[in-house]
């Protein structure tokens, strides 16, 4: 079995660009292959090349059948004719391939006119729904209409969505577009033709539908919100639903159909059947899993709703207990002790009075206003809707201010998660506004990626760095060499391991670079980058006078990274903007003193380029971020917040990625908070039990790993199909611990910061 996988594996390889090829594996897979078959394989291809040559080329056709016929032969010959093992080897290895057919298949569909994707996005939603296998026979030589009344109810559902589709037009257009295989069947009694789903098309059916793009209304699944809002969707109803779906939308004639869904299903000419087109009934499939979705959450408020009142009722009961003992023993006691008693308690209650007006004081002053919260299940509904940007305040009902206390930013950091658009900066800017307003002991160190928060800075009076010196920030440059080696921070006998692990880190931000501009660069290319950087190190006595630009060069002089040493030296080394921001800097040797008092100085650090003659690159401004991180580390920075803007999140390198993960473990080793906004999911940084503030999102990867640890008490599949429909400047934010008791997960409306 070791070598049919290995040998399967390499002729998949070898073919992994041409869909002609993968397509005629495919097919094979499809095969119903018995003893007969295996007598008559030739027949087997002929079919195999008929499929192939309404899809592909003549020439790629042919060449794709033969070069199956004798690849498959040879893994039934290692196999021992065993062709269930030879097809497993074969699923196993073209599932790593279904992007090349995803591609190859929906290019097909590019030129279908509207009646051809309706009935194509028909017959994928029944290949996706269908919980046993979908196999039509008819006798060879004869139309797939003949293949009896399992094909008729198939084709009716099709028929409901494009009512103009013929079957003889259906037939042609299902095995064009890679959607079935027509296949040959052997048996005793003669020769069939199969119809069976294709492998492709079978493992892939929801991304082939979003390429059809078939626009969908939502008509129906708004009707029976609509009913069910108003008490007009009963038992009966529900029970004709679920006989529905359990039918795939097609009912026989006659049947009573509830007069509310009357007008979605289509009378199939010529046919005994009625049918509700595939795409309508998705909605009623949807309309059910979130029914049942909500009534999970219903049942689950009222258990802890019960179970709150228990414990309430419990709680009562022992204070009436305690109230009781007290009495009967203030009975007991003398008139001297009962006055005494009094005195006591008054002065208690004067004490308790005093704590918790101070304590209340302390939790003010601790306070930042976030915004306005929201009613969570009105605002969820609302989102549902889809109601336009506009209408949404008006829809939904305020029910006070959140507050964030800056006790819980410095104890388990935020992670403002959205997409371009959504808010982050804003919602960054309340915080930054509201730590800033606190004036306490809290030392904030802000890297900003654009120059976005200088008012906050200018408004209370923080110290700012920027590139280019003006009358509010002081100038600076990141000297690169020396932050990476450690020279400025370790005593001399420390240095070697520094520099070692320092080269490293360069090679990693160069690799870095090189993805995000374009530019390859192998693991092997990277570890030869650090052993360049290395000798660089061992070779110089002064590292901040070794510049980048003699990296460059000395990368440049080695083969097996020349390349990359050009476009290091013409696009980052050449640029007037990089040779700015990456030299020795003196202030450098003034910021280590300055950010290790424990004054609650506050420190932005302006990464735009402004008042250069060209702004920085967002490949250099991340390279920037990723350097003062490891300036703070090696300073060994402690009880800062450090805020960060989108400069953890779609790492390319994993190395890279691993060792920020360690620097930011190393900062908050030292009391240090981290406060960053990303654009995909972070918590790997900040920790599992950090604050989330989630905005905005696209991208079902990106949604999907995001909700896979936000922690809300809500359906993350819930989630799933309303967070990308989120107004910019709203906000759920996620459940977390606080003096003891959990804070719930809120919907907010973020209060933009006023300037007076």
């Amino acid at each position: 079995m070791a070598d049919l996988q290995q040998l399967v594996h390499f002729a998949v390889d070898r073919y992994k660009e041409i869909p002609a090829q993968l397509d005629a594996y495919s097919e094979f897979v499809d095969s119903p292959i018995s003893k007969l078959e295996l007598q008559s394989l030739e027949s087997v291809f002929e079919a195999i090349l008929s499929n192939l040559s309404q899809r592909f080329p003549e020439i790629a056709s042919k060449r794709a059948a033969t070069n199956a016929k004798n690849d498959i032969s040879n893994f039934l010959a290692v196999a021992n004719q065993d062709v269930e093992a030879v097809k497993s080897a074969l699923i196993s290895e073209l599932r790593s391939v279904s992007s090349v057919m995803i591609s190859s298949i929906a290019e097909r569909f590019i030129h279908m006119n509207m009646d051809e994707r309706r009935a194509i996005d028909a017959t994928l939603r029944l290949i996706r729904r269908s919980t046993t296998e979908i196999v039509f026979r008819s006798e060879f030589g004869k139309s797939l209409v003949s293949s009896g009344e399992d094909f008729e109810r198939f084709f009716a559902a099709v028929k409901a969505e494009s009512p103009l589709m013929r079957e003889l037009r259906f037939e042609n257009l299902v095995v064009e577009k890679g959607i079935f295989n027509k296949l040959l069947l052997k048996s005793s009694s003669g020769d069939y033709s199969i119809w069976v789903p294709s492998f492709f098309a079978k493992e892939n059916a929801d991304i082939l539908i979003e390429r059809v793009s078939l626009p969908s209304e939502g008509v129906l699944l708004s009707q029976l919100k609509e009913l069910k809002e108003n008490r007009k969707l009963g038992q009966s109803e529900r029970a004709f639903l679920l006989e529905l779906i359990e039918k795939s939308g097609v009912m026989d004639k006659g049947v009573d159909i509830p007069e509310e869904f009357a007008n979605y299903f289509a009378n199939i000419p010529s046919a005994r059947y009625i049918a509700m087109a595939p795409i309508l009934l998705d909605e009623v499939v949807l309309f059910l899993k979130q029914e049942k979705e909500e009534e999970e959450e219903r049942e689950r408020s009222l258990r802890e709703a019960e179970a709150e009142r228990r414990r309430r009722e419990l709680l009562q009961e022992e204070e009436k207990a305690k109230t009781r003992k007290r009495l009967e023993l203030e009975k007991q006691v003398s008139v001297v002790q009962q006055e005494r008693t009094q005195v006591s308690t008054e002065v208690e209650a004067a004490r308790r009075e005093k704590i918790e007006e101070q304590a209340a004081r302390v939790a003010e002053k601790d306070s930042i206003l976030l915004g306005k919260t929201i009613e969570m299940d009105q605002f969820l509904k609302v989102l549902t809707r889809k109601l336009p940007e506009n209408e949404i305040a008006a829809a939904v009902k305020f029910t006070g201010d959140y507050y964030l206390r800056a006790s819980t930013i410095r104890r388990l950091g935020v992670a403002i998660v959205g997409s371009s658009g959504s808010g982050r900066s804003t919602t960054l800017r309340k915080l930054l506004d509201g730590l800033g307003s606190l004036r306490d002991s809290t030392k904030v160190v802000v890297v900003d990626q654009k120059g976005e928060h200088r008012g906050i800075a200018w408004k209370y009076g923080w110290q700012v760095f920027a590139f280019a010196g003006d009358s509010q920030a002081k100038e600076f440059s990141i000297p690169i060499l020396g932050i990476v080696s450690g020279s400025r921070e370790k005593e001399e006998e420390d240095k070697e391991d520094w520099r070692s692990a320092g080269a490293e880190f360069l090679a990693d931000l160069i690799q870095e670079w090189c993805f995000e501009t374009g530019v390859s660069c192998t693991d092997q290319q990277r570890a030869r980058i650090a052993s360049i950087v290395r000798n660089k190190f061992q070779s110089g006595s002064d590292l901040d006078s070794v510049s980048l630009s003699q990296i460059a060069s000395s990368i440049i002089a080695e083969p097996e990274v020349t390349q990359i040493g050009q476009k290091i030296s013409k696009n980052l080394v050449a640029r007037p903007t990089a040779a700015k921001a990456f030299s020795s800097s003196t202030v450098f040797d003034q910021l280590k003193d300055v950010l290790k008092q424990e004054n609650g100085q506050c420190f932005l650090f302006d990464l735009s380029g402004r008042g250069l003659k060209d702004l920085t690159t967002r490949e250099e401004r991340e390279i920037c971020s990723l350097l003062l991180l490891k300036f703070f580390q090696n300073l060994k920075l402690r009880n800062s917040v450090i805020v960060l803007e989108d400069s953890l999140d779609r790492f390319k390198s994993e190395s890279l990625k691993r060792k920020c993960h360690e620097i930011l473990e190393s900062l908050k080793g030292g009391g240090n908070s981290i406060l960053a906004t990303s654009r995909s999911q972070i918590r790997e940084f900040l920790g599992s039990d950090c604050l989330e503030i989630l905005q905005r999102l696209s991208g079902e990867k990106v949604i999907r790993d995001e909700l896979a640890g936000f922690r809300s008490g809500l359906s993350p599949r819930y989630l799933e199909n309303i967070v990308s429909f989120i107004p910019r400047g709203y906000a759920l934010t996620s459940r977390y611990d606080e003096d003891g008791r959990t804070i719930p997960a809120s919907a907010v409306k973020i209060e933009p910061v006023q300037f007076s």
